[in-house]
């Protein structure tokens, strides 16, 4: 068993005692009486989960376990639960009210352990601390009520069920809220640890609504005595399912930070829409199926045209369904991954010096498809400059370079560097293809038609500050690169050269941030003495060329791009 297993079911152990503790207590108050073992062996399972939870946390840190106890925010949140949850157990036999209430302090605690607390998220931690509490409400109180669950126990079922109501709908309330603010896409849902968890969890919670549906309206109207205790046994597995699914959310980094790996052959795309002729075969379709649907409605309330409404929704369901396929397109593990370069010129010159050794001998010098293999390849080595490069996500050309791709017959069509080159020199070398096809598309009159992000730089300003080039940028407006002097005294410039900054401007000394934008010129290799390029407010490349700068950037200045726009998409 690995140290981070251990730790997640120690987590668990200690979830679990804390909920059924809180629950105990609760049902004790609204429902009717528990037994004190109970109590008391929740109370165990919350300590000696907390106990392991502890030491095995202390020993991934290489610290005595009275030191995480005692030093760190997470030992001390941690002690408090456990001694609000001891008193809770103490003073249920004498005040059950606040023995709940000091319970559910207990609960709440949990919170800063979360990914909330981490992310200092206000909302966020309020939702969930509603959440664990009704999940302890609902969850929590199972157990007694299985215990009582004889012929003479249809009452407390009863008010049970009263309480479980407004707990699952919390609960249902609250999940929403963590849903919506936690998996933002469906990358993250699909293709992390943490949303795959999610959708465990959510499957389970839909379970459990069944299970918990059937009890109330089915087995304690009917005193289906062994149909409860069974429908009530269910419910408690499952509530360990949810637990354990949770217990996994909260030991995965969240799906906001982490890196999708799609899970699926094919992918949504929504490309199709932008073709006239396909957005009204989609829209077509979707009207279709709310004809269907509305049949199946028909079905449910009309029992003489049941059958012949339902042939009718199965046979436009048949018919709608396989236009919508357009809507998905081909797609790989790394489809939904983005650069995390951040489109650096160090990085695009780095990859500079990778392309001529690993791409060239295929593709050709410009990359236009003509190298001196290219006729030996079992397909046709890709035109790097043609403009529908742009339309391929960064994901799904990493996963080209790196694996490579084939023929129908099974004949390698490119081979895939992933065993040479290191992911990140792959994600480099997307970069150096990328600003290579702007610099190609310029060529002709200077014009960036295409937005094309600016590369980052490291800069030394003549304040003394040391920012990146998009922090400088937001405060300077519209800019102007060059390694010359500058043609007017307002141009906000950065010098790509390792000399003193002039007043209010900044230099980047370093002479790969020169290789990096000499890529973005004609030939790529060196960058002109008076050679400049406008950048807009928002970052986009607007313009290059030598000589006067002054025309370009007013003109530029006054119509910067959108900052909305996407220049890589997320999906072909």
């Amino acid at each position: 068993m690995t140290h981070d297993t251990a730790l997640a079911m120690a987590r668990f152990v200690q979830s679990l005692g804390t909920l059924a503790l809180f629950g105990a207590l609760a049902f004790r108050v609204l429902v009717a009486p528990v037994a004190r073992g109970v109590v008391w062996a929740c109370l165990g399972l919350a300590l000696l989960g907390g106990a392991a939870w502890a030491g095995l946390a202390a020993a991934g840190y290489g610290v005595p376990a009275s030191a995480l106890l005692g030093g760190t925010g997470f030992g001390r949140w941690l002690l408090l639960r456990l001694g609000l949850l001891a008193m809770a157990a103490g003073l249920a036999q004498w005040r059950p009210w606040l023995a709940a209430v000091v319970a559910g302090l207990g609960v709440a605690a949990a919170v800063a352990s979360s990914h909330a607390a981490a992310e200092a998220d206000p909302l966020s931690m309020a939702v969930l601390a509603l959440h664990v509490l009704a999940a302890g409400l609902w969850l929590g109180g199972l157990l007694p009520l299985w215990q009582q669950a004889g012929a003479a126990a249809m009452g407390p079922a009863r008010r049970f069920g009263l309480w479980a109501g407004i707990a699952v709908a919390v609960l249902l309330a609250t999940a929403t809220v963590q849903g919506l603010r936690g998996i933002v896409d469906l990358p993250g849902l699909f293709g992390t640890p943490y949303g795959q968890a999610g959708l465990v969890k959510a499957g389970l919670l839909l379970g459990l609504l069944a299970l918990a549906g059937m009890n109330r309206f089915v087995a304690v109207p009917a005193g289906r005595v062994r149909l409860l205790r069974l429908g009530i046994g269910l419910e408690i597995l499952l509530g360990l399912g949810v637990l354990a699914a949770a217990t996994v959310m909260g030991s995965s980094m969240p799906s906001w930070h982490d890196t999708p790996v799609w899970p699926f052959a094919w992918a949504p795309s929504t490309i199709a829409l932008e073709e006239p002729e396909l957005h009204d075969e989609v829209f077509d379709a979707l009207h279709a199926l709310l004809g269907a649907f509305a049949l199946l409605l028909l079905a449910a309330l009309a029992r003489r045209v049941r059958w012949v409404a339902l042939i009718a929704a199965g046979v436009i369901a048949g018919f709608a369904l396989p236009h919508l396929d357009i809507l998905l397109v081909p797609a790989v593990p790394t489809s939904f991954q983005h650069s995390p370069t951040g489109f650096s010129a160090t990085g695009i010159a780095a990859a500079a010096k990778l392309y001529p050794g690993q791409c060239a001998s295929c593709h050709g010098a410009r990359g236009e498809g003509d190298g001196p293999l290219a006729g030996q390849m079992a397909l046709p080595p890709a035109d790097l400059t043609a403009p529908h490069l742009w339309d391929h996500p960064d994901g799904a050309l990493y996963w080209m370079i790196a694996e490579g791709s084939r023929t129908a017959d099974g004949r390698v069509g490119m081979p895939g560097l992933g065993r040479q080159l290191a992911a990140a020199r792959i994600w480099e070398l997307i970069d150096y293809i990328r600003a290579r096809n702007a610099a190609v598309a310029v060529e002709a009159d200077g014009n960036f038609d295409r937005p094309t992000p600016a590369p980052e730089l490291q800069l030394q300003c003549a304040d003394g500050s040391t920012p990146t080039l998009s922090i400088w940028r937001k405060q300077a407006g519209a800019l102007v690169v060059r390694r010359g002097a500058p043609v007017a005294s307002d141009l906000p410039v950065v010098f790509l050269h390792p000399g003193p900054p002039v007043a209010g401007g900044c230099v980047a000394p370093d002479p790969t941030a020169w290789a990096g934008y000499a890529a973005m010129t004609a030939g790529g290799a060196a960058l002109p003495d008076d050679g400049w390029f406008v950048i807009d407010a928002n970052g986009w490349l607007r313009r290059r060329g030598q000589g006067s700068a002054d025309a370009a950037w007013q003109s530029i200045r006054r119509d910067p791009l959108s900052s909305e726009i996407t220049p890589l998409p997320h999906q072909h």
